[in-house]
């Protein structure tokens, strides 16, 4: 299933027991809802790929991964093998996120 910032999400979350994959779109750059659509799948309990496709760029890799994405689509224009290196750029987060919800206060620093 595929949706974007304009779909309500509550269809999705009512169907994940049936799903395998989620897509979320970011339509634009300056769009960035499917972050916080993307927490609220995985907040939901669902196990399968959640995957980012559309206008993602090098410089969201990361917090796409920490919003609970398993899995981009990135446009054939933008990417290049060294895109990957910017996973584990970010050493230190402050807030809380799906891939560890205690703020940086909690995570013994």
């Amino acid at each position: 299933m595929q949706f974007n910032g304009d779909d309500e999400v509550e269809p999705v979350l009512q169907d994940l027991d049936r799903l395998a994959l989620v897509a979320i779109e970011f339509p634009v750059f300056r769009d960035g809802r499917g972050f916080s659509q993307a927490r609220l799948v995985r907040r939901a309990g669902f196990k399968g790929q959640l995957r980012a496709v559309g206008d993602i760029t090098r410089d969201r890799f990361e917090y796409l991964q920490r919003c609970g994405f398993d899995a981009l689509q990135v446009p054939e224009d933008r990417f290049k093998p060294e895109t990957l290196n910017a996973f584990g750029e970010v050493g230190a987060y402050y807030q809380g996120a799906a891939d560890d919800p205690r703020p940086i206060y909690r995570q013994g620093r």
